[in-house]
């Protein structure tokens, strides 16, 4: 038998590294008994709905709609990782915003008199 949450566990590991190195091929791979869960989340997570704070998580509606068009029957601890992979996802893509977000842009050149000048001459 498998244990589900050692399964979802070790699919976050995976989506955390796979976002940690974007493009590289190396890292963990994906465990055989979640295959499918990892295919089904990939296809939903193409189909994430955005709005004005950002991407909206995966919801019921979609997974059922998803589900309806597809023809995929989701079980209800399929439902329960892709919601826990969802969850991971966001929390890194929110806290890679905030770190962002809270790091000030800096010049890439030092600041002269004479950049000064061009700078605030308009304010004068």
């Amino acid at each position: 038998m498998i244990d589900l949450d050692t399964l979802a566990d070790d699919l976050k590991m995976v989506l955390r590294w796979q976002l940690a190195n974007p493009g590289r091929a190396d890292g963990p791979e994906v465990p055989w008994a979640g295959a499918r869960i990892w295919g089904l989340f990939l296809r939903l997570h193409e189909g994430r709905a955005g709005g004005g704070f950002g991407p909206a998580p995966i919801t019921y509606e979609a997974m059922e709609a998803f589900s309806a068009i597809t023809g995929e029957s989701l079980r209800p601890w399929e439902i329960d990782i892709i919601r826990a992979l969802d969850r991971e996802w966001s929390r890194s893509v929110t806290t890679k915003s905030r770190s962002e977000l809270l790091t000030p842009p800096t010049a890439s050149r030092p600041m002269s008199p004479e950049l000064f000048d061009a700078v605030f001459s308009s304010l004068r």
